[in-house]
């Protein structure tokens, strides 16, 4: 939930108050039963509960929590009341009808044309939104070593080996067959499906500075060494980067604001639900109810 200066200003009131009623919060129509708020405190976890001694903002945003569940549970059965014979059941009914209430609510919320917005968002927001990175496209030669063996000299000829036969460019495919231990390119002549980019985390680092230095399409002058052994790399692919279209993201764009239109009209509607500038609070059994259900947390533990 969002905090405002109303928020902050009621649990203020809340933090001093003076409360002669018999219910611990009340607030116009609605109020919280000490055996209510007692079982709510004792079932939320107690990381939250530290949080509800220290911070008056916490506090309120759990009370109002709490109202906004019962005038939920009231809006969508035009209940006169609240029976409180049952608490659990009632919270679970709460959380029904809450859902219920926020379904109704977006299925009729009229939502306004976003096209001038997700335009201005475009703009404003390009680089982020429609930026396509360089990406290529490689074939590699790939000879295991471990820390010993990759110093070997048994290694260091046979790279020398490879190197000698790829004089002739178009040996590379036959050699990577004959001489590759990577097992998902091989039998492709060494052939990586998948292009990347130079920030594609799924590709060992190394390799990827080592085939994005490359200044244009070829064989990559010096074995590449990585945590996994030597690469012969042929770099054979380099698409380069641009921007996007508006039209081509427009739908995209448009989606985000309204999902995010639709956010902010639910959170408005759900907070006028939850606790008013009426709102009084008991803070001496507040307190005291949270001292209890820490120690009943304590001896459950």
């Amino acid at each position: 939930m969002r905090f405002d200066t109303r928020a902050i200003a009621l649990s203020m009131a809340m933090a001093c108050s003076s409360v002669l009623a018999a219910d611990p919060v009340v607030d116009q129509d609605k109020a919280i039963s000490e055996r209510e708020l007692l079982y709510a405190l004792e079932h939320i976890p107690g990381e939250m509960r530290e949080e509800l001694r220290d911070s008056p903002a916490r506090r309120f945003q759990f009370i109002s929590s709490l109202l906004a569940g019962k005038r939920f549970l009231a809006r969508a059965s035009e209940l006169g009341g609240e029976d409180d014979s049952d608490i659990e059941f009632e919270l679970e009914l709460q959380a029904v009808a809450r859902k219920f209430m926020e379904k109704r609510f977006l299925e009729t919320l009229d939502v306004p044309d976003m096209e001038q917005l997700a335009q201005e968002k475009y703009r404003a927001e390009k680089e982020e939104m429609a930026f396509v990175p360089e990406k290529r496209r490689i074939s590699h030669i790939l000879l295991r070593c471990d820390i010993d063996s990759c110093e070997s000299e048994a290694l260091g000829a046979k790279l020398d080996e490879i190197k000698n036969e790829l004089t002739d460019p178009t040996s590379f495919g036959a050699l990577a067959k004959l001489y590759s231990d990577d097992p998902d390119s091989f039998r492709k002549g060494g052939v990586v499906d998948a292009s990347f980019s130079a920030d594609d985390s799924r590709v060992l680092e190394r390799l990827r500075v080592a085939v994005f230095a490359a200044p244009e399409l070829g064989i990559i002058s010096e074995p590449v060494r990585t945590k996994v052994g030597y690469h012969i790399v042929r770099v054979d692919e380099i698409a380069p980067s641009y921007y996007r279209d508006y039209e081509d993201i427009k739908d995209k764009v448009i989606a985000i604001l309204e999902k995010r239109y639709r956010q902010e009209r639910l959170q408005e509607y759900v907070e006028s639900f939850g606790a008013t500038e009426k709102l009084v609070v008991d803070d001496f059994m507040f307190n005291m109810l949270l001292e209890e259900a820490f120690d009943k947390a304590e001896s459950d533990g």
